[in-house]
């Protein structure tokens, strides 16, 4: 069913810019572990500009901004669903950079875990009058819920498929700090346990879907020695602080398109995703 809302129920602008600063490229860098780059921004890096500037005022409880909107009072909790990122060019590193957003669809549905409002966004953005990369994402509100989540199992990994490439990771809570910060995302899900654990019913701090999201591209982009052209990701279960996950990446098939994921070790796949390289 599509429902009657707007960009500004959602906090969302329609346009934006901002500077690809040299500064906070270093801090980024800083928090995922990897060499400061001076030209272009790295895949995904996006994600780290055009961030909230939600006073702190105006934040809410759950440390999201305060919606004033009917159609998104019953959903409290937002999550990142899926999205697609394809590239015309890059952003350049010191330069203005803007973000044109539409709102394309949004739908209430019926879930196995109740009822879901799933919004449609579309950015587009572009420096210099020609855009340098379209992404559309699929925006999750949900239903508060009184039942906590148990704790994923933390056993051995799962045997990766023939002929992947693997590497473990067990995100820290000083890294989801520190993405919370270069992202200006104040959700307490990822630095505040006994928030996450006894209001959202989190079994642990949440790993941020976009973290997620980018250890799977540069995974992809470091063992096939090229970056994306193209690049589509569904969230399916959540990750937690201090537990290991796998990630995995299948080579490009004939016709150029690779597969990966990250699995947790109790064999749950928490994101997936299909990419192709330029």
């Amino acid at each position: 069913m599509s429902l009657d809302l707007t960009l500004a129920d959602m906090n969302v602008p329609a346009h934006t810019a901002t500077v690809i600063d040299a500064g906070h490229v270093e801090r980024i860098a800083a928090t995922l572990d990897v060499p400061v780059p001076t030209e272009v921004l790295p895949t995904m890096w996006h994600w780290m500009f055009f961030t909230p500037t939600t006073p702190t005022a105006g934040l809410g409880t759950d440390g999201h901004p305060v919606l004033d909107s009917p159609v998104l009072a019953p959903f409290p909790r937002r999550m990142f669903g899926a999205g697609t990122t394809e590239w015309d060019g890059d952003l350049r590193i010191g330069a203005v950079a803007e973000r044109t957003t539409t709102l394309t669809s949004s739908r209430r549905v019926e879930g196995g875990s109740g009822t879901l409002l799933i919004v449609g966004l579309l950015n587009e953005l572009s420096q210099d009058g020609e855009v340098r990369l379209r992404e559309r994402q699929s925006i999750v509100y949900r239903a508060p819920t009184d039942d906590p989540a148990p704790l994923p199992e933390d056993g051995p990994p799962p045997a990766p498929p023939d002929g992947a490439w693997t590497e473990e990771r067990c995100p820290a809570p000083p890294l989801l700090f520190r993405f919370s910060a270069i992202t200006f995302n104040a959700h307490r899900i990822h630095y505040d346990l006994p928030y996450a654990r006894e209001v959202e019913g989190h079994p642990g701090l949440v790993v941020h879907g976009p973290l997620t999201a980018w250890t799977i591209a540069e995974f992809a982009e470091r063992c096939n020695g090229a970056r994306l052209a193209s690049f589509e990701i569904k969230a399916t279960a959540p990750l937690s602080a201090g537990l290991r996950s796998t990630v995995v990446c299948q080579p490009p098939d004939g016709d150029g398109n690779g597969t990966a994921h990250v699995v947790r070790n109790d064999g749950a796949v928490a994101m997936q995703a299909t990419y192709r390289l330029r």
